[in-house]
Parts: C-alpha cells; sequence; structure tokens
C-alpha cells in the first residue's frame, strides 16, 4: 500500500487532536493503509515523543487550535528542534499556511475539516510522496 511511497521510511505517524472522536476515527482511517499511529490529545504531550522517537517517524498529522500547545506550536518546536519531519495541518481555516514560518516550509501541507476518510489517505500520501 503506502510501502513503495516511502520506501525503506519508518511507517510511523504522530496524530495530535484534541477531538477524541475525530482523533480515533482518523487514526483507524490511517492505519488501513499500513501505518502505525501514536495518538496524542494535545501538542504538549506529543512533544516528549517527537523528540523520542523522530528517527522512526513518517509524519506528524496535527490540528491547528487545541488547548495547552497548538500545532503550529508544536510545529515551530520540531523545527527548532532541526527536525525535517513533514507535518500535516488538519483545520477548518485555511489561514493557517498564510503564517510566515509555515508557508515557507516546503515539508509543510493543509487538509481543510470537514474532510472524508479517503482526502485523509490522499493528503498522507502526497505529503510522503514530496
Amino acid at each position: 500500500m503506502c510501502q513503495e511511497i516511502i520506501g525503506e521510511r519508518a511507517l510511523n505517524i504522530v496524530m495530535v487532536e484534541d477531538d477524541r472522536e475525530l482523533l480515533e476515527l482518523s487514526s483507524e482511517i490511517v492505519q488501513t493503509e499500513d501505518f502505525s499511529v501514536q495518538t496524542f490529545s494535545n501538542a504538549y504531550d506529543a512533544l516528549p515523543y517527537i523528540k523520542e522517537h523522530w528517527s522512526h517517524l513518517a509524519l506528524v498529522i496535527t490540528d491547528v487550535r487545541m488547548p495547552k500547545m497548538s500545532g503550529i506550536e508544536l510545529f515551530v518546536k520540531v523545527r527548532e528542534l532541526s527536525l525535517d519531519l513533514p507535518v500535516l495541518f488538519c483545520s477548518g481555516s485555511s489561514d493557517v499556511l498564510d503564517n510566515p514560518v509555515i508557508k515557507s516550509d516546503p515539508r509543510v501541507d493543509l487538509l481543510k475539516k470537514p474532510y472524508p476518510p479517503q482526502a485523509l489517505i490522499d493528503m498522507v500520501k502526497k505529503v510522503l510522496a514530496k
């Protein structure tokens, strides 16, 4: 399935979403493509996991607006660690891509909420193929 897209890279994804139902559903959708998904309900808790396991991660999928730490703040902290992981933002608003820090990064994409299951799968494949 996705193995041909990312070759020898890990099939591990971190998914961060404060809406538990959406987190569970999105995780299940991505797992149908043979990805292993580590889920977090907030970016604050996801960051230590990303720091420790970054070399085994293929992608970070994150909501933008969350309590404690936003998806944008998570992105900035990941980049401050010099981690070049692709990041897929999921948001009801496309203005996230207007942020100059995000706009200049070729390893970032946006999936607008609400999205159908196939759109999530297609976007994951697109981001990983870059």
